[in-house]
């Protein structure tokens, strides 16, 4: 009897640890489907849903890498550690291959310290009908009066001088947020701040100099960038999502100039203006980028104009103005201003956007997400500035925020028809 016994209990335990088992893996299971549902929902309706730092939203009906993301994220929400070697995509199929360990109790006796599992799941996406995004930035006239809305923003997480926010020999004064993600260094000048202004508190520093003015408070209004990955930046306003690239997949057609995407008015390698007019439109320097893709894009876009009051939206590698004016610059598109794509170093400049020696009156948003704005001995009345870094001197600055509201970014909404996503059998 108590052989008997013994045994009975065995099998019980074995029982037990079986039982705890096929409860991991059905639970398993159906964090992959739902991770590959979650991937598959990200391409059958690009830009749409809400964006963070870790969860992006996919750019286009191809954006595997975003959808990936998507789904390694979902997973890890519920439970379940995958990678995104571990997502892959084929045609209109998402697959989600993922592995776990459970623990065993009872059957350590027979030697059995644990049970590796696998779940995989497949899910198939039809891309609603693409069409054109835009951003609301949800900041109203009261707001922008209040200061409340936002004015400067830089992603850049170091810590160094020229780092964040950088700002000397200059009267600055802004009404509206500031933040930025590394540090903010003030030094001689006077300086105004009429808004929420933050930076990197937990790892940098905010030094004012021989400056005069008030001083920010530390915090973060966005969360962080981790490891310098600006990649992973949440952008308050992301033009990224609205000047996408054209074709198969994408709310634009190639039907531009030169086979550029279709809001583009005017395209070339590059642009000079020199004591000339500008047309109103849309400016597309590609370089020697692929032109039906703006991320690619390093073309020159170089303004030495006198007195011009134009109403455009400059898109390209680079956008020089080392001098002219005064200028009366207004957004033609998205109130976005200024997109500059490429990173620091132009031809004329160190800076991937880059203004100096003139009279600037602007409305709008100036982007620069891969490199530096610098502004230098300019007098400048302007909208918003969003940078990896923003660097002013020598000049005279008014910010007026008319940026997304300080603490939240701008939604991207998109009119497109709905794709739709379903669960189909693992191949």
């Amino acid at each position: 009897m108590g052989l008997v016994m013994v045994v009975v209990m065995g099998v019980a335990g074995l029982s037990i640890d079986a039982a705890t088992w096929d409860v991991q893996h059905h639970q398993d299971q159906v964090v992959a489907d739902s991770a590959a549902l979650a991937a598959a929902n990200c391409l059958a309706n690009p830009n749409t849903g809400q964006k963070s730092t870790s969860v992006p939203q996919c750019t286009s009906s191809t954006d595997v890498a975003d959808a990936q993301k998507v789904a390694v994220a979902y997973a890890a929400q519920n439970g379940l550690t995958i990678t995104t070697g571990q997502v892959s995509v084929s045609g209109s199929t998402v697959t989600v291959n993922a592995q776990s360990t459970s623990p065993s109790y009872f059957a350590r006796v027979a030697n059995i310290g644990s049970a590796s599992e696998s779940a995989s799941a497949s899910a198939g996406f039809t891309p609603g009908v693409a069409s054109a995004s835009t951003l609301s930035w949800g900041c109203t006239s009261a707001q922008e009066s209040a200061g409340s809305c936002d004015a400067i923003y830089a992603a850049d997480p170091g810590c160094g001088t020229t780092a964040g926010v950088h700002a000397y020999s200059i009267t600055l004064t802004v009404t509206g947020g500031v933040h930025s993600e590394g540090a903010i260094n003030l030094s001689g000048g006077t300086y105004t701040f009429d808004g929420p202004t933050t930076y990197n508190s937990g790892n940098c520093t905010y030094s004012s100099g021989s400056s005069t003015g008030a001083t920010p408070g530390s915090g973060s209004e966005y969360s962080p960038v981790a490891g310098g990955n600006e990649a992973s930046t949440f952008w308050p306003a992301d033009y990224t999502k609205v000047f996408t690239a054209c074709g198969t997949g994408y709310a634009y057609q190639c039907t531009g100039p030169a086979g550029t995407p279709s809001y583009c008015t005017i395209a070339a390698a590059s642009f000079s203006f020199a004591n000339g007019t500008m047309a109103n439109g849309i400016y597309c320097a590609y370089g020697t980028g692929t032109p039906s893709n703006p991320t690619t894009w390093n073309g020159e876009i170089y303004l030495d104009t006198w007195g011009v009051t134009a109403t455009v939206t400059l898109i390209g590698g680079y956008i020089d103005a080392p001098g002219g004016g005064p200028n009366n610059l207004t957004p033609y598109a998205d109130q976005c201003l200024m997109y500059a794509t490429g990173p620091n170093v132009s031809a004329n400049s160190s800076s991937a956007l880059y203004m100096a020696n003139s009279t600037y009156n602007t409305t709008g948003a100036m982007f620069a997400p891969n490199g530096a704005i610098t502004a230098q001995g300019i007098t400048l009345n302007a909208g918003f500035m969003e940078g990896y870094d923003v660097n002013v001197f020598n000049g005279t600055f008014t910010m007026s925020g008319i940026g997304p509201s300080s603490g939240s970014g701008a939604t991207v909404t998109s009119s497109s028809g709905a794709g739709t996503d379903s669960l189909v059998p693992t191949p």
